[in-house]
C-alpha cells in the first residue's frame, strides 16, 4: 500500500480523525508545512494532538522526508498530554521531521514530537517554546 501524502496542516490534523487517515497508517510529508494558522484554531487552543489520549496511540509511520512544520501552536494548559503526537505506540514511528518555531503548552506530559513515546522517533528536530502549566 502506498503512503498517504500530507501537504498541509489540515491534512495532518486528519490523522486519527478521519476514517481514511487511520492511526496505523503510513504517511509522508510532500512539502514544508506552514502551521501558523493553528494559533487561531479551536478558540485559540490550536492544533489537536494526534492520538491525544492515553487510550489512543499512533502505531503507523510518519516520514517527514526532511521537511519542516513551522509555527505549530497547541495551547491546552488543562490537558495532560500535549505534543504533535499525544502518544506514539510501540509500533509507531516518526522520522526525518523538523518542527520549527512551535508553541506548545500542556498540563503534565508535553513534548514537541510526542508527549508519550513508546515507539521510534528518528532524525527529528524541535525548536520553539514548550511549557507545562
Amino acid at each position: 500500500m502506498s503512503p498517504i501524502a500530507i501537504s498541509s496542516i489540515e491534512g495532518l490534523q486528519k490523522i486519527g480523525n478521519d476514517p481514511q487517515f487511520p492511526l496505523d497508517g503510513h504517511y509522508t510529508l510532500t512539502q514544508d508545512i506552514d502551521a501558523s494558522a493553528t494559533s487561531k484554531w479551536n478558540d485559540g487552543r490550536g492544533f489537536r494532538p494526534i492520538a491525544e489520549t492515553g487510550d489512543d496511540a499512533f502505531t503507523g509511520l510518519l516520514d517527514g522526508r526532511g521537511h519542516k512544520i513551522t509555527g505549530l501552536t497547541i495551547n491546552r494548559p488543562e490537558e495532560p498530554i500535549v505534543g504533535l503526537f499525544g502518544h506514539i505506540g510501540f509500533a509507531g514511528a516518526v522520522k526525518d521531521l523538523n518542527l520549527c518555531a512551535c508553541s506548545l503548552k500542556g498540563a503534565k506530559s508535553v513534548g514537541g514530537i510526542a508527549a508519550i513515546n513508546n515507539g521510534t522517533v528518528h532524525k527529528c528536530r524541535v525548536s520553539g517554546a514548550i511549557a507545562m502549566d
